[in-house]
């Protein structure tokens, strides 16, 4: 394969998108973050598959988008994965950890990480800006309640847009 991922992703409301997006046109004015969006909106990834799969996917995703809700959460700190990704986390709560439940594989593909819920901010571009954001993010984050109303599909690399489809039960 040559490194291309389907990724289900629960995007966020146009409310918090646009306080998200604040929060990367600071850092791109204060040149520590060249590209703050990859042309895919501020989501938190819930499952990722082989394109091979993408009719089987996209089916489970219209399946089980259709029998649940929409749902509020706590985007309640930030956090670091290493210092190569600066993201902000949500509260886990219970709808979110059954629209996972519900999309992602049963058993983890060998060699997959543990599944940690996150919007991402900067990625570490260029090499040694996540340490000069920390501080900057810090100061103009605060926790905010965020709406996932729909779940969308994505292939990546390079992005390319599948689907989107609204949390309608």
């Amino acid at each position: 394969m040559d490194g291309k991922r389907l990724y289900l992703v629960a995007l966020l409301d146009r409310e918090t998108e646009q306080k998200l997006d604040a929060v990367t046109r600071n850092l791109t004015g204060l040149g520590l973050c060249e590209n703050p969006q990859i042309s895919i909106p501020f989501h938190i990834t819930l499952a990722d598959f082989e394109p091979a799969l993408e009719a089987q996917v996209v089916h489970r995703v219209r399946e089980v988008c259709t029998r649940l809700a929409p749902f509020t959460l706590q985007l309640s700190h930030i956090g670091l994965f290493g210092l190569k990704v600066l993201f902000a986390a949500p509260a886990v709560n219970r709808e979110l950890l059954e629209l996972h439940d519900a999309l992602a594989p049963q058993e983890p593909a060998t060699g997959a990480h543990a599944w940690v819920p996150h919007v991402t901010l900067l990625i570490d571009e260029p090499e040694g800006n996540i340490s000069k954001a920390v501080p900057i993010v810090a100061e103009m984050f605060a926790p905010t309640k965020a709406r996932v109303e729909s779940v969308a599909v994505y292939e990546y690399p390079p992005a390319r847009f599948v689907g989107k489809f609204h949390l309608d039960g």
